[in-house]
């Protein structure tokens, strides 16, 4: 069984900045999730109009690897997996060849995790922020 996510949108990120994305766990029925039963992240970052993608981020595994993590955290007195995302500067690229004062960047991942009743579940979440671009110099 699979369930998406509402889209979030984020602050807005400029253009060769690090940033850090943050999401918390919850299944379709709004069960916890915690993080032990995540078994794969898999992570996807494109502009939103055009679907280049950034930073060759297309399928990157992001469980314990490039910048994912997967952590409890007790939110409320409710132990939860809560993925972080930590992006570098190369992920907030302006990839548009026009001359753009900023664009959408498009954020998506999947989450694939044990269910508290046995079987395997996937949920898609997806976010959207704008990036603003530096001054450019002829």
């Amino acid at each position: 069984m699979s369930a998406t996510i509402p889209t979030a949108l984020l602050d807005t990120i400029y253009e060769g900045s690090s940033h850090r994305y943050r999401c918390e766990m919850e299944d379709e029925d709004s069960a916890v999730i915690v993080a032990a039963a995540i078994t794969d992240v898999r992570g996807w970052l494109d502009d939103d109009e055009s679907g280049v993608t950034i930073n060759s981020r297309a399928n990157v595994s992001l469980l314990g690897a490039n910048g994912g993590s997967v952590v409890t955290e007790t939110i409320a007195g409710v132990p939860r997996a809560v993925f972080y995302w930590y992006l570098t500067s190369a992920d907030a690229a302006i990839v548009s060849s026009a001359d753009v004062s900023s664009e959408d960047h498009r954020l998506t991942l999947k989450f694939t995790y044990t269910r508290s009743g046995g079987g395997s579940g996937l949920l898609t979440h997806r976010a959207r922020y704008p990036v603003v671009a530096l001054e450019r110099h002829p």
